[in-house]
């Protein structure tokens, strides 16, 4: 996380960004659930794990790039209870919009 912010906040260059992973917390956590981009329902799945290895699929040169936005979006409409998906700018994308 702190080379996250390093690179977001005070914009310090890397030669590589490929080895920042994204900080799992309680929002992001929250997201990549809802929006099903982890398989909760494997007993076998290690959540945090899960948010790694997928975000570094989705953009394994930057994997960590997803953390401050999350973040943010858990924190002002993705909340845990009612939600604001009107707010969210990935509400066409959720698969969850509707059913909670």
């Amino acid at each position: 996380m702190a080379v996250n912010i390093l690179v977001r906040h005070y914009k310090i260059k890397l030669s590589d960004y490929k080895y920042i992973d994204i900080s799992v917390d309680t929002h992001v956590n929250r997201i990549m659930k809802r929006m099903g981009l982890i398989d909760i329902e494997d007993p076998l799945c290690n959540e945090s794990l899960s948010i790694v290895y997928k975000c570094r699929d989705i953009n394994p040169e930057y994997p960590g790039i997803f953390d401050f936005v999350l973040y943010e979006l858990g924190k002002s409409c993705c909340k845990s209870r009612k939600p604001n998906c009107e707010e969210c700018q990935f509400s066409n994308y959720c698969p969850k919009v509707g059913v909670e």
